[in-house]
């Protein structure tokens, strides 16, 4: 009985460490990306990167600030949606300017 007990807690044991790596991958990946759309909006010649703020979760990235025009909006959201790993735009928080 003691035997099936410790192979039990192990079990367990072993699910949350898997769980807990699975979240910490996550977490990771999110960083990763939202440093990668960061970078690649700092880099290109037709946006003020510094302008634009960028956060990601679980996949999903979220550009907010200003920037000079819709066509500007428009590239920072495709630049953003061309990186690896992201599943999806939200850029209802970036403003284009008039």
């Amino acid at each position: 009985i003691v035997i099936s007990d410790e192979a039990g807690r192990a079990e367990r044991a072993q699910e949350v460490a898997s769980t807990a790596a699975g979240e910490a991958a996550e977490v990771v990946n999110d960083a990763w990306i939202a440093s990668k759309v960061k970078s690649s909006l700092l880099f290109s010649r037709d946006l003020d990167g510094m302008s634009i703020s960028v956060q990601a979760r679980e996949g999903e990235v979220t550009l907010g600030g200003r920037v000079s025009s819709k066509a500007s909006k428009e590239l920072a959201i495709a630049i953003a949606q061309d990186i690896r790993g992201v599943k999806r735009v939200d850029a209802s928080q970036l403003d284009a300017m008039p």
